[in-house]
Order: C-alpha cells, then structure tokens, then sequence
C-alpha cells in the first residue's frame, strides 16, 4: 500500500507500455483455450419467493451439459474474517 501511495500524481514506468502500444501485448483473449466450459445463471422470477420445489433432471440430461448447481449442492462461501 505504501507504493501506491508514493505512485499517486507520478509519472510510473509500465513494464509492458511499449509491448501495449506497438501491438506486441497478447491479452486473455488471444490465447486457444481448450474444453472450455461455459456457466449460466438463471434468475428467480419473483422478487421475494421461496423456493419449494427445484426440478432440474431435464437439465442434468441436456448434452454437454457438465453440472447443475443450485442452493442445494453448491460449496459453501466461507469469507475471511
């Protein structure tokens, strides 16, 4: 923290300026990624509803289809204190 500090208002040297500004920078999306696989989210429809019944073997027999995670059988989000 003590660097961004001593960085704010001043000029800095950026390791990969040049690189960036010739054209030479590869980002994230130039690189091949194999077996991709790709997460959809799918919202309530009801603001404040209760959840009684969750079918989702259609989805679980769709193909390609890897994981249907849902309140039930997803990991539990332990934030530090």
């Amino acid at each position: 923290m003590a660097e961004l500090k001593q960085a704010i208002g001043r000029p800095m040297s950026r390791v990969d300026g040049r690189l960036k500004v010739t054209g030479g920078a590869r980002y994230a999306a130039e690189f091949q990624v194999n077996n991709v696989a790709y997460g959809v989210l799918v919202p309530s429809t009801i603001a404040k509803g209760r959840i009684t019944q969750l079918d989702t073997a259609a989805a679980e027999k769709r193909p390609g289809v890897l994981a249907v995670i849902s309140h039930r059988n997803a990991s539990k989000v332990v934030f530090p204190d």
